[in-house]
This record gives C-alpha cells, sequence and structure tokens, in this order.
C-alpha cells in the first residue's frame, strides 16, 4: 500500500513538470515566431519605404555614391603638383585652372590601384544619368532609361586607373612607365569613355614618384 501511494505521488509530482517543459516549449515557439513576423513585417515596410522615394532622391543617392569614392587630391601651390600621397606619386596640375583632380586609393598587397579622375568628369558622366531620365517620354520609362546610364557613370568616372602590374582585363592601355623609384605603371582607360579625358590623360601621362 505504501508502495502504491509512493508511485502516486511521484506521477503527481512528474506531470506538473512535464505540463511546465511543453508550456515552456510552446512559449519559446511562440516568440520565435513572433519576431520572425516582425522581423519580416519590418522587411517589407523598409523596402516599401525605398521604392516609394522620390526618383530623383533614388538618383541623388546614386549619384554622391559615385562621387563618394573619390577624395580631391592635393596641389602644392609652388610647385603647382598634384600629389597622390598614399600611393607617393605626384603629377603636374592641368593648364587650366578649373580641373579639380579626384582620386581613390586602394593598398592591395598584391597590386595596389590608384585611380584619378576629375570632378569634370563626374559631373558629366552624371548630367547623362539625369538626361536620359528626363529626355524619357513616359513616367514609367524614366527610372529605367536613368538606371540604363548608371553603368556608364560608374566606368567612366574611374577616369584613369593606374596598377603596379599589367592588367589586360582593365580596358584601353594608355601607357606603361617606369617611376623614379622603380616602380613600372600600367595606365587604363574605360574603352567606351572619351569625354573630358584629355586634360587628364596629359597630367597623368607625367605622372612620377617622389
Amino acid at each position: 500500500m505504501l508502495g502504491v501511494m509512493k508511485t502516486k505521488t511521484k506521477q503527481s509530482i512528474s506531470k506538473p513538470h512535464s505540463q511546465l517543459r511543453t508550456i515552456g516549449k510552446v512559449s519559446c515557439i511562440t516568440v520565435a515566431l513572433l519576431l520572425l513576423v516582425g522581423q519580416l513585417l519590418l522587411d517589407v515596410l523598409l523596402v516599401r519605404q525605398y521604392y516609394n522615394q522620390p526618383d530623383s532622391t533614388v538618383l541623388t543617392l546614386i549619384e554622391e555614391a559615385v562621387r563618394g569614392l573619390y577624395i580631391d587630391a592635393p596641389i602644392e601651390p609652388q610647385s603647382g603638383m598634384v600629389y597622390f600621397p598614399e600611393a607617393k606619386l605626384r603629377m603636374p596640375a592641368a593648364k587650366d585652372t578649373f580641373t579639380r583632380f579626384m582620386y581613390s586609393y586602394n593598398d592591395a598587397a598584391d597590386n595596389s590601384a590608384l585611380t584619378v579622375t576629375t570632378s569634370a568628369i563626374i559631373n558629366t558622366t552624371s548630367a547623362h544619368m539625369w538626361s536620359a531620365y528626363a529626355s524619357s517620354q513616359t513616367q514609367a520609362k524614366k527610372l529605367e532609361a536613368a538606371f540604363e546610364a548608371v553603368p556608364a557613370l560608374q566606368s567612366c568616372s574611374r577616369g584613369v586607373q593606374i596598377y603596379l602590374s599589367e592588367q589586360p582585363e582593365k580596358g584601353h592601355p594608355l601607357f606603361t612607365k617606369q617611376v623614379k623609384d622603380g616602380r613600372t605603371l600600367y595606365a587604363y582607360t574605360e574603352t567606351a569613355c572619351n569625354q573630358g579625358m584629355s586634360s587628364l590623360k596629359e597630367s597623368v601621362a607625367a605622372i612620377d614618384s617622389y
């Protein structure tokens, strides 16, 4: 009799614990599902907010993203030389006083890359994007036409790209040059981009180490 009472007592104790564990698992699953649904709703709202932006805002963001890749190259007033400090290179400034040189530098371990461009080139390629948007006949096609001009904006804004080894896939070879410190520079331009490049090419051709 005592053994039966002990067995019933154990069963009565274990049953509430089992129920608690079951309730705990259900609660965890419910919370996880609520969090997942909440995240999905947030993602949908963010996507809707992005696509509901005015077209001009989207195009402005694209243009600012391209401009943000480059910084102004410092110019030494006494010598009139344009410097690229990270690359230890310099070149003469343009003959006209309106050209503003900009650059980016990627210090890769195997092959550093210096990209030299001008504000005028970026302005011109950006203008093509805006012009494509404005010239489309229907509102539905405006943004599509502008997006078609984005690859040209990205590629042409790169101006002249300078590497320390040959890069045959990078476009049109501009020159190969050994500078004073012994490095050999390989310069390239985008094949389809020529507008506004003449003064840039002239200055970059005289680039040298310091």
